[in-house]
């Protein structure tokens, strides 16, 4: 077989033959170690449409059962990717795959794509998510369970029912959970490895019983200070302080092409202490990082068309991206900047397009000099020089203030963090003093 890793040629291949099906799930397995999003969903994909034509042989049970638990794991890995059907398809059939797995954290991967869910349709979604892991029959583990004096199989779903029966089926907090795994009388029968996969589960389970609309539930982390305070998070409910603090002001003032009156936003507020948050804060917190929900919503359909049209094209995307900047599209640019983050193509842009590349050297060095130009020429695809082109396309080009702009400077940080890349939370934070967003230098 020719150069597997050239997924599009797998269109042609026998996935039968030992030797192609050996290195098909290796390159599987190396897609997922290496945490490749978007080549893992097409993999998946291909897979999964090859063997649905009917060409999935009779008798290759092992085979066939090889194929199935790489596609789950796969799609389970690259799950933003996935529409809400396949991902509820994945947690009511076929997750027991992926628990435990040392390289597919779930629940980040879950976060990631609630990220992409509009905000008035996540606790919708959520709901169905756990639903299907009630009633998933999946086997989880070999060891049956005792339930009600009933012995039942290891599913997802009957582990899940043994949880609720033991502690209930209300938010638990963290000593209960350690409760249940410390002196659950089932889980005193299993493996270390499947316990894993159940702590997994529960966590997933636990997570999806949380409101988008609460602090605990959110699936992204908002970064603030109080003027040249410390940085710190607010991240699952909990303010956590990050320790580096902003110098300063902007690095520096640039100049407005042309002013446009921005989109009409709710003032931010300032975020309470931890002992003072209460719904009503929750929701001012929540309306500040997400802007005017009418916005959102259409940035939202234009990622969905976006998708739909280019897929993971990024040649095109790229292309489509100075068409839409051009035409001074504020919310299809918005969308486009979010599909390239996702797709893991925005630090590539910088480091391959010649012509962004040439362009933008042109521009900053005559706003920043000379120096910056070394460091961007030696290594484009670093932080601070993806921050330093959002700002530049969003307040320069697009016209929008400092305080829009660096929201959704924040918020696309927020994908490259569900993506993996930590260090993507310095990208922009909500300064508590004037309420407003800023960049980080």
């Amino acid at each position: 077989m020719d150069n597997i890793l050239a997924i599009e040629k797998l269109t042609n291949v026998d996935l039968y033959k030992r030797s192609n099906v050996k290195e098909i799930l290796n390159f599987g397995n190396e897609l997922i170690h290496e945490l490749n999003y978007p080549k893992a969903y097409k993999l998946a994909k291909i897979l999964e449409k090859k063997l649905s034509l009917k060409s999935a042989k009779q008798g290759m049970v092992k085979v066939n059962k090889d194929y199935a638990e790489m596609i789950a794991k796969l799609k389970t890995l690259a799950l933003n990717f996935c529409t809400e059907e396949e991902a509820i398809e994945i947690f009511d059939n076929s997750i027991a795959y992926a628990l435990g797995e040392i390289d597919i954290n779930i629940l980040e991967r879950l976060k990631a794509k609630l990220f992409e869910v509009y905000v008035k349709q996540k606790d919708e979604f959520r709901s169905r998510l756990k639903r299907a892991l009630d009633s998933n029959q999946q086997i989880l583990t070999s060891q049956n369970l005792m339930i009600d004096n009933e012995k039942k199989p290891g599913t997802v779903g009957n582990w899940i029912s043994d949880y609720i029966k033991e502690k209930g089926a209300e938010q638990l907090s963290q000593i209960e959970k350690a409760d249940y795994f410390s002196n659950n009388k089932n889980l005193k029968k299993v493996s270390q490895d499947n316990k894993k996969k159940i702590q997994d589960l529960i966590s997933v389970y636990e997570f999806l019983k949380l409101s988008s609309l609460s602090l605990e539930g959110l699936e992204y982390d908002i970064l603030f200070r109080d003027g040249d305070g410390p940085t710190k998070i607010l991240s699952g409910g909990r303010i956590t302080d990050l320790g580096f603090s902003r110098k300063g002001g902007s690095r520096k003032a640039i100049k407005k092409k042309k002013q446009v009156e921005p989109p009409v936003v709710k003032p931010p507020v300032a975020i309470p202490d931890q002992e003072s948050l209460n719904s009503t804060a929750e929701q001012e917190v929540m309306e500040a990082y997400q802007g005017d929900p009418q916005l959102v919503k259409a940035i939202t359909k234009e990622e969905k068309k976006i998708s739909k049209r280019f897929g993971n094209d990024v040649i095109r995307l790229r292309a489509e991206f100075f068409a839409t900047v051009q035409k001074q599209n504020i919310n299809r640019t918005i969308a486009i900047l979010r599909v390239l983050a996702q797709l893991q193509d925005l630090e590539s842009f910088l480091k391959e397009d010649a012509k962004l590349n040439k362009f933008l050297t042109a521009i900053w060095e005559k706003q920043y000099g000379q120096e910056l130009i070394n460091q961007f020429t030696k290594k484009p695809g670093q932080l601070k020089f993806v921050r330093l082109f959002l700002r530049y396309v969003l307040e320069q080009r697009l016209a929008m203030t400092e305080n829009e702009a660096a929201r959704v400077g924040l918020q696309i940080g927020n994908i490259f963090v569900s993506l993996g890349k930590k260090g993507y939370n310095k990208m922009a934070y909500f300064d508590v003093s004037d309420q407003s967003f800023k960049w980080f230098e």
